[in-house]
């Protein structure tokens, strides 16, 4: 018992750890250009960041507001739309796509790409 709750503290202030230094590294850029920044982060098994809850929360709240349903289903189904696009992510990734993916030529390094068969 007492060796899980080590692994489980060692992971979680690895994951602390790796979010503030990509913060500090984010925020500075974000500065240079007069602009604020907040890193959204959710792990490949799910482990969702405290500004992450925050946006899922409020994105919820505008949604149930908008498409008149409960907070509880729209929150629900948010959750479940972010754990979706993990498990592609992660399986594309382990994977591979099935199409060549090549860039289109951004000289500024834009995340711009194109698909081709």
């Amino acid at each position: 018992m007492l060796t899980l709750f080590r692994t489980v503290l060692v992971h979680g202030l690895l994951f602390l750890s790796h979010i503030l230094m990509k913060n500090t590294k984010n925020i500075r850029a974000a500065e240079d250009l007069r602009a604020s920044f907040v890193h959204l982060v959710i792990s490949c098994d799910g482990a969702v960041g405290k500004e992450y809850a925050g946006f899922l929360k409020k994105t919820a709240d505008k949604l149930s507001q908008k498409w008149s349903r409960s907070y509880g289903k729209i929150l629900g189904w948010l959750r479940v739309q972010v754990q979706i696009s993990i498990i592609n992510a992660v399986s594309m990734r382990i994977r591979g796509t099935r199409k060549k993916i090549r860039g289109v030529g951004c000289e500024d390094g834009a995340g711009m790409f194109e698909v081709s068969d």
